[in-house]
């Protein structure tokens, strides 16, 4: 017996199945807990009076984010912004993929971005103070670790699986 009907379908139709592996769902605990810790430097900066480069790095890093991963997107799959979009939640705060992402080239791309930004970080370090460059560190990690988790719980399926990102979840799928 036929699955599909085939009168609504052309000759040209393509029929995906998607198996999914693994889920890991973004909870409201939790959520609110990370944003209580992207707080934390904030508490600090405003009792010391100086919260304006809270705001700098809030804004700065997800811009130096997105730089990295359409320059990246760029340089590797000719791919560049098609497939990412701006999300204001975390896990995914700043850029996140759309639609299905091969999961062995978001971890790469991830790696690649955390590191590079490790590195412009402690390029500063010689003519910035501690303190600021204390607090960029933190956001960055504030920013990435989540999201690195995330695709370590995913790792035993990384070279043949497929990433999509939800505003509830995370799965991860089997073409």
């Amino acid at each position: 017996m036929n699955k599909y009907n085939d009168r609504n379908l052309s000759k040209d139709s393509t029929i995906y199945t998607y198996t999914l592996l693994k889920r890991v769902r973004h909870s409201l605990p939790i959520s609110c807990t990370l944003w209580l810790i992207a707080l934390i430097p904030l508490v600090w900066d405003l009792y010391r009076l100086q919260p304006a480069f809270f705001f700098i790095s809030f804004i700065a890093l997800p811009i130096l984010h997105v730089l990295l991963i359409t320059v990246i997107g760029k340089l590797k799959s000719d791919q560049g912004l098609r497939q990412w979009r701006l999300s204001f939640r975390v896990p995914w705060f700043g850029f996140a993929p759309i639609g299905y992402v091969a999961l062995s080239k978001i971890f790469s791309l991830h790696l690649q971005v955390f590191f590079i930004t490790l590195v412009v970080i402690g390029c500063f370090y010689p003519w910035s103070p501690q303190e600021p460059l204390a607090q960029l560190l933190y956001l960055h990690l504030w920013l990435m670790l989540p999201r690195l988790f995330i695709l370590w719980r995913f790792r035993s399926f990384r070279h043949t699986a497929y990433l999509i990102v939800n505003s509830k979840d995370t799965s991860c799928y089997l073409q």
